[in-house]
């Protein structure tokens, strides 16, 4: 029996999502949600990143009113002003709509669907020196996970653990089993097969962060 662990540093509310999403090897998690309908649909869709500014950081400048004296005499103080808030943010463009990624709980008035995972994993534990061991053709179970997610406690995260005997086979998922934030520390799966798979989901929840997660894994077949 071994416990492997994944690391991440992915964010829900991010509408991008890159890092190291499974054990040791790099990966990526993706956002899916309902812009991409929209995209679909529309002729112009730009996605760019430009500075923007809060509608209620405009300047507020508390000046002086000067004595009655020429320039370089006057002694008054000079006045204040808050500064601008601005800093490069995501924007996209569908249609005549502009959108700010990384910003509230939906896209436009549609909710946002969070998709992360990983698949055709092979690793199953570590050697005395540390390293990862990995070995596609032996078959291997996993009967449990412990996420580590950063997030508002009762926050549900949708959780599924998958496996298939050939990457072009199609993944047999176990799951949804809900994670919830501040409560949740294990979960119980018997899942088998050559390549596995981790899977997490969430809609209309707080933002989440996968801070990392072990899997418990037996090998169950050798080569063959």
């Amino acid at each position: 029996m071994a416990a492997v662990t994944g690391t991440g540093g992915l964010t829900s509310s991010h509408a991008t999502i890159a890092g190291t999403a499974s054990h040791g090897i790099p990966g990526t998690g993706a956002l899916v949600s309902s812009p991409a309908t929209l995209l679909a649909g529309v002729n112009r869709n730009w996605i760019a990143v430009g500075a923007l500014v809060s509608p209620s950081s405009s300047i507020l400048a508390e000046t002086s009113v000067p004595d009655p004296t020429i320039w370089d005499t006057d002694n008054q103080p000079w006045g204040e002003a808050d500064f601008v808030y601005s800093q490069a943010k995501p924007v996209m463009i569908i249609g005549n709509e502009f959108y700010q990624a990384d910003a509230a709980l939906r896209f436009g008035e549609t909710s946002l669907r969070v998709v992360m995972s990983r698949t055709g994993l092979t690793i199953f534990g570590k050697d005395r020196f540390g390293n990862w061991k990995s070995d596609p053709s032996s078959y291997k179970e996993v009967t449990g996970l412990w996420p580590i997610i950063r997030g508002t406690a009762g926050t549900i995260i949708k959780v599924y653990v998958g496996a298939q005997d050939s990457t072009e086979d199609p993944i047999r998922w176990e799951g949804p089993y809900d994670y919830i934030c501040g409560q949740t520390t294990f979960m119980d799966f018997t899942v088998a097969g050559r390549f596995l798979g981790i899977r997490f989901e969430s809609q209309d929840q707080e933002p989440w962060e996968l801070l990392s997660y072990d899997m418990e894994i037996e090998l169950t077949g050798g080569r063959g």
